[in-house]
């Protein structure tokens, strides 16, 4: 299958006006509420989406353009991003590990591994002793990860690209939300999430997760069979190995 963007050069008015429709799509997107937050004010929105869209769309720098500017916007747009001026930032992370795979391949899954773990450790050290109150959270990101590295192992393109970039952005996404709260809540906002409620949420978000992990994969999998422009799908097999 050969892209209709084969030709086009990342500099073209066409490729830019892909981005700014991204861009759009994103800040719309992300004001539409999925599932709410406990504990806090606020709502999980479709813009969890976005990594694996925008990352099978358009290569790293440009959809990392698009997570940095259409997340920056929405956020200021009320009810405004819950971690102030951090807000954009688990989406851009997971836009990262999910274009990553989509145009890096094996070395994608490396960095993607790499980044899913330190944020799993960031998140540990950055909740002190209370984590053995909540020590099982992390386990759908263990999960996951496993998943995400069996798939691209065992199954064929497109699928052993489109799957683990679906895990890879919504939960790099989700554990990036998690550890900000667990700095910018007691810095900036005066208070901690109490450990009942990260005990709470440990077997709640992994419901909530699957069905955006779902959604997304179904999505990007219907834009693959459509044949939507995607610029990865032009590059070789072993470029990405």
């Amino acid at each position: 299958m050969v892209s209709q963007y084969s030709h086009v050069r990342p500099s073209s008015i066409r490729y830019m006006a892909l981005v700014s429709i991204l861009i759009a799509f994103t800040i719309v997107i992300t004001k539409i509420p999925a599932f709410p937050l406990l504990g806090v004010q606020g709502s999980i929105s479709l813009g969890a989406l976005v990594p694996v869209i925008v990352g099978f769309l358009l290569p790293p720098l440009p959809a990392l353009i698009v997570a940095v500017i259409g997340g920056g916007i929405a956020s200021l747009i009320p009810p405004a991003g819950i971690f102030g001026p951090f807000s954009p930032l688990p989406m851009v992370l997971g836009t990262l590990a999910s274009s990553m795979i989509f145009y890096w391949g094996r070395k994608g899954l490396i960095g993607y591994t790499i980044l899913h773990v330190l944020l799993i450790i960031g998140f540990i050290a950055a909740s002190g002793s209370t984590f053995w109150e909540y020590y099982y959270y992390p386990w759908f990101h263990v999960l996951g990860l496993i998943i995400a590295i069996a798939v691209y192992a065992w199954t064929r393109e497109p699928y052993k690209y489109i799957i683990p970039a679906g895990f890879a952005g919504l939960l790099v996404d989700h554990m990036t939300g998690s550890l900000i709260a667990q700095i910018y809540f007691p810095l900036v906002a005066g208070f901690t999430i109490p450990p009942q409620i990260w005990a709470t949420v440990s077997f709640i978000y992994p419901v909530e997760r699957t069905v955006l992990i779902v959604i997304g994969i179904v999505v990007v999998g219907v834009l693959y069979r459509m044949k939507v422009a995607a610029p990865w799908r032009n590059i070789s097999a072993t470029s990405r190995t």
